[in-house]
């Protein structure tokens, strides 16, 4: 499986989670990772359903998770299906909303708001930014 920890992201390099200690909580944050990389494509997965599968209470997740991560159980959860979803506009022509599909939106326009305060830019304006860049690399 795929790790999250550093990405390749096209136009905006190598995408690392400065924001992952690597000592102690390692372990953990795998655990946490794999389990949001598993089912992030399902748009009826939450934080309840992390939780759940993390056997924890929410308190005792944002608790646990706080020393590894700098980001809330539900901003990590966008922020993976964010990166799947460059991923997805990078190496397929599936349209915006089968992306978002795919990487558990269920709304194609939420799906671009979101993506779009992330990077800037809208999934069709990374797309052809992306694939210009192929074309004329520097």
């Amino acid at each position: 499986m795929k790790t999250i920890l550093t990405v390749q992201m096209g136009i905006f390099g190598k995408i690392r989670f400065p924001h992952l200690k690597q000592a102690t909580y390692n372990q953990f944050c795998k655990e946490v990772l794999g389990i949001i990389e598993r089912h992030y494509n399902d748009s009826n997965f939450t934080v309840d359903n992390l939780c759940r599968k993390m056997l924890m209470s929410y308190p005792q997740l944002l608790r646990k998770m706080s020393p590894g991560f700098d980001k809330t159980p539900k901003q990590l959860i966008r922020e993976v299906r964010l990166l799947k979803a460059v991923e997805l506009l990078e190496t397929t022509s599936y349209t915006i909303a089968e992306v978002a599909e795919r990487t558990g939106f269920g709304d194609p326009s939420y799906f671009t708001r979101v993506f779009s305060k992330e990077f800037g830019m809208s999934p069709t304006g990374y797309r052809e930014k992306y694939r210009m860049a192929r074309i004329h690399p520097k």
